[in-house]
């Protein structure tokens, strides 16, 4: 019997049909390419290291997602599994600090050569860079009710199903009737081609630096590492 003040989070394996969601599929042979934090049972706002702008996959970072990220707006199917985890008052509101801290810390980058090696090389460390599955594992070591199997750099997108199957709620089709696109949204708002290459290369070099040296590099600019809302 549950009890009426049990708090509870939700994360969601979710398989995004763009060029990289494809790539991760293909890569580490398995149905889900991204997973995604929320507070809110409908997945309506949701906590995610992915990328900043819709065909920016290098440039990426903290990001609140919306589900029309998922679809571009389009009216595709997106497959996810859901998982309701309980947590104390304690751990949620740790969790919910942890996020703002993430979300306002201008240092971090998204840890594109651990993702692209995850499959092989099983996961490294890179100073204030993570991809998604970090950033969920992240989240999953402040929370007693889960016994996590491996370090939180080391998960590959099964993983959280082999950690969280008990507490799935839903596996199906992502419910994004409402997943409309706005494009002034920032996230959607053009990019660029010569920005883009300009900062991929930026952040190629900074994570090779920090990866070596375990800091930020003395010049770091976060303004030449990502794209910036100006409204």
């Amino acid at each position: 019997m549950e009890k009426d003040n049990q708090k509870y989070v939700y994360i969601a394996l979710i398989y995004i049909p763009s060029a990289v969601g494809r790539f991760v599929k293909f890569w580490t042979c398995y149905g889900y390419s991204h997973v995604t934090f929320s507070f809110d049972e409908n997945l309506e706002n949701c906590h995610a290291f992915s990328r900043i702008k819709e065909n920016t996959p290098f440039v990426g970072g903290y990001v609140n997602e919306k589900k029309s990220y998922y679809t571009s707006g389009k009216d595709v199917n997106i497959n996810t599994i859901i998982y309701k985890v309980p947590v104390t008052d304690g751990e949620y509101e740790d969790i919910k600090k942890y996020i703002e801290q993430i979300a306002n810390d201008k240092e971090y980058l998204y840890n594109m050569y651990s993702m692209c090696t995850l499959a092989v090389i099983r996961g490294f460390r890179i100073y204030k860079a993570m991809h998604c599955t970090e950033f969920i594992a992240q989240i999953l070591t402040r929370i007693s009710s889960v016994k996590m199997s491996k370090k939180w750099y080391k998960y590959l997108p099964r993983h959280f199903n082999n950690d969280l199957k008990e507490y799935t709620v839903y596996k199906g089709i992502l419910d994004t009737k409402n997943a409309k696109r706005d494009d002034k949204d920032f996230f959607f708002k053009p990019v660029d081609k010569k920005e883009y290459r300009k900062k991929s290369i930026y952040i190629f070099k900074e994570l090779i630096y920090r990866l070596i040296f375990k800091k930020c590099s003395p010049d770091f600019d976060y303004k030449k590492a990502k794209f910036i809302d100006e409204e």
